[in-house]
């Protein structure tokens, strides 16, 4: 629980500081459950920085100046621990998105917290 409610707000942090530099100022979030996963969806306007996604969740890269850029890497070394667990991020259109999808554990092979 710790390590999602620690992701979530990385990435809600990060996009409201991004929505907020931009024309539309839009920030949705989404939690969805589709058979066997559980999807959470946040995505945001922004403006373009020429920052490349490929490599924003490098440790120190930051759109928004000196001493940043640790949130998205500390969500990085966090979703190693969890094999059932995808991250995307897409960007387009001046929209931003991080999707993380989480696969159920079955019940009988369920992970000790």
């Amino acid at each position: 629980i710790y390590d999602l409610t620690r992701t979530i707000g990385i990435f809600l942090d990060n996009a409201i500081e991004a929505s907020a530099g931009s024309d539309k100022k839009k920030v949705n979030f989404m939690v969805c459950e589709r058979r066997e996963k559980v999807v959470i969806e946040i995505t945001n306007s922004y403006s373009e920085t020429g920052l490349k996604i490929e490599n924003i969740n490098d440790k120190g890269m930051s759109s928004k100046g000196e001493n940043r850029g640790l949130g998205l890497y500390k969500v990085k070394e966090i979703l190693k621990k969890y094999s059932n667990v995808k991250h995307e991020t897409i960007a387009s259109k001046g929209m931003f998105m991080q999707r993380l999808t989480i696969s159920k554990i079955k019940e009988n092979s369920k992970q000790k917290c």
